[in-house]
């Protein structure tokens, strides 16, 4: 689904120590050096050396590991499960990237896997689940931050704060995100989500930066995912009761990832 980049017409780049002998002549001139005092022998060593460097760098630069094989979210993220059912997507949601034009296919360009679906309770909930997943993250932007993104598409972060949602990674930390209340000229819409990458749950793109550098280092490159659930909230809702859909935001992502099986929740909740 990702697609490589190439750059059309690029030139024949020279080689580095050719390069680098060029200047080194162009400094003796420039300082008005004897060039005269550097004998064959010398410059036959030094051209050796930056050689020798060279292929050195080539063949002792570092093979990052990315992760092995990935199942399909679409095939084990659970169309049913407690008291809720996947529904026809009724609802149309907020775009996984920042890009307002061609968001849809920005999106798909951007990451590995995506899954969008709605589903309802007995009770009348009815909860937007967002899933995008990156097999390799290379830089924080992969990613979007779902802040982004609303306010991308019109939206008004009205408030936002952390979140720990009563639930353990199978890496054995909390797993913890945000609660958001965004707001369009059309709509009120509360979010839920965490953001995994690796074994870490960002909640700052410093954070990830740092993470993706420091895993970097140990010759790692970690995949990532974006679980994201929300509701439209009705008309004149008071606190209380948005606050109250946050809660059953919060037991749907339980419900969620106590139901799906270890290879998919390997992705979730790592």
């Amino acid at each position: 689904m990702r697609e490589r980049l190439q750059c059309a017409g690029e030139a024949e780049i020279e080689p580095s120590w050719l390069i680098d002998y060029r200047e080194l002549v162009m400094h003796a001139t420039t300082f008005s050096l004897p060039v005269r005092q550097v004998s064959f022998r010398t410059c036959f060593v030094i051209l050796a050396l930056m050689a020798m460097a060279a292929v050195g760098g080539f063949v002792l630069k570092p093979t990052l590991a990315t992760v092995g094989e990935v199942p399909q979210l679409e095939s084990v993220v659970p169309g049913r499960f407690g008291h809720w059912v996947e529904l026809p997507n009724a609802f149309v949601q907020v775009p996984l990237s920042v890009e307002e034009r061609q968001a849809q296919e920005s999106a798909e360009n951007t990451y590995d896997q995506i899954v969008s679906r709605t589903y309802a309770d007995g009770q009348g909930h009815r909860v937007m689940l967002s899933l995008a997943y990156i097999k390799s993250n290379r830089q924080e932007g992969k990613i979007h931050r779902p802040e982004l993104c609303y306010i991308a598409q019109g939206f008004r972060v009205e408030n936002m704060a952390p979140q720990a949602y009563g639930l353990t990674s199978m890496s054995g930390v909390p797993i913890t995100g945000k609660r958001m209340l965004v707001r369009s000229p059309n709509r009120l819409e509360a979010v839920s989500y965490w953001i995994r990458l690796g074994t870490l749950y960002s909640e700052s793109a410093w954070q990830t930066r740092l993470y993706i550098l420091k895993v970097g280092l140990e010759g790692l490159i970690p995949d990532g995912i974006l679980v994201r659930a929300s509701q439209i909230v009705p008309p004149g809702a008071s606190d209380a009761e948005i606050k109250r859909l946050y809660q059953v935001q919060e037991a749907f992502m339980q419900d969620l990832i106590h139901a799906t099986p270890a290879e998919g929740k390997s992705l979730l909740a790592r």
